[in-house]
């Protein structure tokens, strides 16, 4: 769905959720960046859209390591958002608790997630792996059971 109709679509806003199922391309994080955005905006939790697209942007660029189609879930529960990536690869990252060494090939990404979310993991599925994360208004308490740090709210 292009962000146009995704943003002319009112009954988006009733919905709980939203699934991207792709290939990744170049340039896809910019679009998945345009349509987190839009979605926080119609479920009323516009303030988590700045920091939830560059986790969106992080999880969708992690995509170009995999062959094949993935799967992009965004959905909500009151004050707190959840994004996962689904992707056919059995291979789980770890999540770095530090930020990689500058010369380090990778892992920037997940760093970042990290950083920006109130909660994230890694869970192991038949066929893959799903990567997700959440960002969670203040006062609300995200699966983990954690409230939020500044950098979400």
């Amino acid at each position: 769905m292009a962000i146009l109709e995704l943003a002319a679509e009112p009954s988006l806003a009733r919905r709980e959720s939203y699934e991207l199922v792709d290939t990744y391309a170049p340039g896809q994080g910019r679009e998945v960046r345009r349509i987190s955005a839009a979605l926080l905006a119609l479920w009323g939790v516009a303030e988590l859209a700045e920091d939830f697209s560059v986790i969106a942007s992080e999880l969708c660029s992690n995509a170009r390591h995999v062959a094949g189609t993935f799967r992009l879930t965004i959905s909500h529960r009151p004050g707190v958002v959840r994004i996962e990536m689904q992707d056919s690869s059995p291979v789980i990252p770890s999540i770095p608790r530090e930020m990689p060494a500058w010369d380090a090939v990778g892992g920037r990404g997940l760093y970042l997630v990290g950083q920006y979310s109130d909660a994230m993991g890694v869970d192991p599925i038949a066929g893959g792996k799903v990567i997700w994360a959440e960002c969670a208004l203040k006062g609300m308490e995200t699966a983990n059971g954690r409230s939020p740090h500044s950098s979400c709210s």
